[in-house]
C-alpha cells in the first residue's frame, strides 16, 4: 500500500474507529442505567414502605423519693429497646391528680395514678364532679403502695387519735396522698382546723421530723422507703397503726385499697407488725393510644421484665399475675389482647365500652 492511498484510507478508519467507540459506550451506558434503575426505585420503596413514624411517650410518675419513679424508667427504657418505633422516657411529676390532668390534657401518654383517683376521674365523682374522664384505660397495676403514719421520739404522739393539735405533714397540695391523709384524720374526728396541715412531700417530712417542724408524716410510700429507713439510723422513729375498724371503713370508702400489714423490722426500731392499708399503683393512658401501641407496650414490659425488676426492691410484687389487681378503670383493648394471649380472663367490669 502505497504512502498516497494510505492517507486517503486514513480519515475514514478514524471515522469508523469513532463510530464503534461511540456505539459501544452507549450500548454499555444504556444497559447500565436500564439494569440499575428498577433497583433504585425498588430499594426507594422498600424504605419508605418499613419506615414507620418515630413515636416518642412520656411516662409521668411522682417524686424521685418513691417507686414510681424508677419503675417508670425501667419500663421506659425496657421499650425502648422492644418496642419498634417507639421511644419512651419517664418524667418526674406530682402524682395522681396531676398526673391525670396532664394525660388527659394530652401532656404525656402514660401515667401512674392511685386507683381511687382514677375511679373517680373516670366516673365523674368528688372533685371530678362535671369532669368525667370516660377515655382514661388501664394498662396495668403494680406493687402495693403503702400507707405509713411515722412520728418520732418527743412528739407525744402514740396513735392517730393523738394527731389534733399537731403539726402534720399530708402530702403536696391537691395530690392523692393529701386527699387520702384528710380522709383518714376524719375516719379519726380530725379536721384541718384541729391540726396544723404541711402540704410537703416524702424529703420535706423527713427534714421536718428531724429538726421538730413536722410531729406527724402521712404518706402512700413503698415499704421500705429510703428516706424513712434513713431517719430511723438516727431517730428512734414509731410507726402508727389503723384500728381494725378503721382498717374495714376506709378500704370501703377508698377504691383499690385493701387492708396491709407492714411486717416488723421493716424499719429500725420497729418490733411490731403494723395494721395499715395499701393499694397497687395504676399504669393508664387513653384511648387514643392505638391498640397495638398499647400492646406493645404492655407485652415489652411482662415479656422482658427480667430487665427491670431490680430496679427497686418491691418490683417483686409486681408480677403478670397481679396485672389487673386493684383496677379500677376499663382497660385498654391492647392490654385485653395480651392478657388473653396469656391465657387470663377479664373481669366484665374491666371491659371498655368500645369493646362491648
Amino acid at each position: 500500500m502505497t504512502k498516497k492511498t494510505l492517507k486517503l484510507l486514513l480519515p475514514v478508519l478514524l471515522i469508523g474507529i469513532l463510530m464503534f467507540t461511540l456505539t459501544a459506550c452507549g450500548g454499555g451506558g444504556s444497559d447500565t442505567t436500564d439494569n440499575n434503575q428498577p433497583t433504585n426505585d425498588n430499594s426507594s420503596s422498600d424504605d419508605n414502605s418499613s419506615a414507620k413514624e418515630e413515636k416518642w411517650i412520656s411516662i409521668a410518675t411522682a417524686s424521685t423519693a418513691g417507686a414510681w419513679y424508677p419503675i417508670g424508667g425501667g419500663i421506659a427504657a425496657t421499650i425502648n429497646r422492644h418496642v419498634p418505633n417507639i421511644k419512651a422516657n419517664a418524667e418526674t411529676g406530682a402524682a395522681s391528680l396531676e398526673n391525670v390532668r396532664n394525660l388527659v390534657e394530652g401532656n404525656v401518654e402514660v401515667v401512674f395514678a392511685q386507683p381511687d383517683i382514677s375511679m373517680k376521674a373516670y366516673q365523674g365523682l368528688d372533685m371530678y364532679e362535671g369532669k368525667q374522664q370516660k377515655n382514661l384505660r388501664g394498662l396495668m397495676s403494680s406493687y402495693p403502695t403503702t400507707a405509713q403514719f411515722i412520728t418520732v421520739e418527743g412528739t407525744g404522739i402514740e396513735s392517730l387519735e393523738d394527731a389534733a393539735g399537731k403539726s402534720i405533714g399530708v402530702g403536696a397540695p391537691g395530690s392523692g396522698t393529701e386527699v387520702f391523709s384528710k380522709t383518714v384524720l376524719e375516719e379519726y374526728g380530725i379536721t384541718y382546723d384541729d391540726v396544723k396541715e404541711q402540704f410537703l412531700g416524702v424529703p420535706d417530712h423527713v427534714t421536718g421530723l428531724k429538726d421538730g417542724n413536722v410531729d406527724l408524716s402521712m404518706s402512700l410510700m413503698p415499704v421500705p422507703t429510703g428516706a424513712f429507713t434513713e431517719l430511723a439510723v438516727t431517730h428512734n422513729v414509731k410507726l402508727l397503726g389503723l384500728t381494725p375498724e378503721a382498717q374495714q371503713t376506709l378500704a370501703d370508702k377508698l377504691p383499690g385499697f385493701f387492708p396491709f400489714t407492714i411486717p416488723a423490722n421493716a424499719y429500725k426500731g420497729q418490733t411490731e407488725p403494723i395494721p395499715t392499708l395499701a393499694y397497687r399503683g395504676l399504669i393508664m393512658t387513653t384511648d387514643e393510644m392505638s391498640e397495638e401501641d398499647a400492646y406493645q407496650i404492655v407485652k415489652a414490659t411482662y415479656d422482658y421484665r427480667d430487665e427491670w425488676k431490680d430496679v427497686h426492691v418491691v418490683v417483686k410484687n409486681m408480677t403478670l399475675e397481679t396485672a389487673m389487681e386493684g383496677m379500677t378503670i376499663p382497660l385498654h383493648p391492647g392490654a385485653i389482647r395480651y392478657y388473653k394471649e396469656k391465657g387470663m380472663d377479664i373481669p366484665d367490669e374491666l371491659v371498655p365500652p368500645e369493646m362491648k
